[in-house]
């Protein structure tokens, strides 16, 4: 939900939306963005 909006946020793009996946996995963290 969030990550999808980060995504689109970011250049509106579907890889936008998985690096923000990503980066969420990795440093583990919700309430960054």
């Amino acid at each position: 939900m969030m990550d999808r909006r980060i995504g689109i946020a970011m250049s509106g793009g579907v890889d936008s939306t998985a690096c923000a996946l990503l980066l969420r996995e990795r440093y583990d963290i919700q309430g960054f963005f």
